[in-house]
């Protein structure tokens, strides 16, 4: 319920309790119109005690002890203790620590008035409506001292919550900026091939036209594959990067030194390939082969597993990759370049492909990746 509600309701279920005692009490003094006002002083402003804390328990703190002095004795009503117990725990929530001292001081010193007023001084009560204001302040202090410290997360939790946003999009940065020197690669490595082969075609072009012909078709077919790669690359560079290593991209032809240096590692790992294999582009190849590799790095770093197998399906419109772990046992960290799932999951979303990772209903750990052809 919002507070403010709450404070209103509170507020006019204690003006109809005093104004029901007033009204019902045998010792009912002066017109019941003021009798009626009285009780609306010392109760309705409760219902703004959150904006105006120290007005209005002046307000009804003044209401009461004028009631006592020239209506119905408002301390020989029950529902009038609350009123001095409510203005004492709201000056503990609402105000900071000096002023709330002084305020509840202040709030002593009226409650004793209206006391002495009603029956006059009476040594008992001097001692124990200082202990019930302190106690009921007390519980304000506690209250705010919690609420504090729940703003107090609820702001760290944002600010941890930005921070993590922060990190990915930043590792996201990274990792395409990685991609795109690595595409860099392929595209140069296509076009010096172009290169070669338009220079072999003019020297045939006379000599031998069919074989001038078929460096031709070639030529064409690496530009396609060039410009492909040339694409992609154009949606995720960078300016500003520093010169990429010069080492030639890896591909599966390469996954046996993955797989061994997993199992070096202290992780058993099994390839299986199902299908007629494809000859993959320089790019797509890359990316297979990186998914593969950061699969078995994390399960390496993170899954405790005991043994992992990497399964590649070839179709004829796409390559499946998959690379399940069991989730038990030891290993030590496998070196690799990427950002974990967030490399995998630029990786495959760049050649439109599609990742799934989580838990086997068997137990362990399972990356499945499928890239268009």
């Amino acid at each position: 319920m919002n507070p403010r509600r709450l404070d209103a309701l509170i507020a006019g279920a204690l003006f109809a309790g005093l104004t029901a005692e007033t009204l019902t009490s045998s010792h009912l003094h002066g017109p019941v119109a003021l009798n009626v006002l009285a009780s609306a002083g010392a109760s309705l402003p409760f219902a703004w005690r959150r904006v105006y804390p120290v007005a209005v328990v002046a307000v009804v703190i003044t209401s009461a002890g004028l009631e006592a002095a020239f209506l119905t004795d408002f301390t020989d009503l029950t529902t009038a203790l609350v009123v001095p117990l409510l203005a004492a725990y709201t000056l503990g929530e609402q105000l900071e620590r000096r002023a709330s001292y002084v305020a509840l001081a202040a709030t002593y010193v009226g409650a004793m008035a209206v006391e002495v007023i009603d029956h006059g001084l009476r040594p008992n009560e001097v001692v124990l409506i200082a202990f019930y204001l302190l106690a009921a302040w007390f519980v304000g202090r506690s209250l705010r001292a919690r609420n504090a410290l729940n703003q107090a997360l609820r702001e760290k939790t944002l600010r941890l919550d930005a921070e993590r946003e922060e990190t990915a999009r930043a590792e996201v940065r990274a990792e395409r900026a990685r991609v795109a020197r690595e595409l860099h690669d392929v595209v140069a490595h296509g076009v010096s091939v172009m290169v070669v082969q338009a220079g072999g075609a003019r020297r045939m072009v006379r000599a031998d036209p069919e074989r001038a012909r078929e460096a031709l078709d070639a030529i064409e077919a690496s530009g396609r594959q060039a410009l492909d790669e040339m694409r992609r690359l154009v949606g995720v560079m960078r300016p500003g990067e520093a010169e990429a290593d010069r080492a030639p991209a890896p591909g599966l032809d390469r996954l046996d030194d993955l797989v061994t240096r997993a199992r070096e590692a202290g992780l058993p790992v099994q390839v299986h390939v199902a299908g007629a294999p494809t000859r993959l582009t320089a790019g797509l190849d890359l990316a297979a082969y990186r998914v593969i590799q950061e699969a078995l790095t994390n399960t390496i770093k993170h899954a405790s597993a005991a043994q992992a197998d990497v399964t590649i399906r070839y179709a004829p419109d796409a390559v499946e990759l998959e690379v399940a772990d069991d989730g038990h046992g030891e290993g030590k960290a496998l070196p690799a370049g990427g950002h974990g799932l967030v490399g995998m999951r630029e990786r495959v979303s760049m050649y439109g492909g599609e990742l799934e990772t989580g838990a086997r209903a068997g137990g362990g750990y399972a990356v499945h990746a499928r890239l268009p052809l």
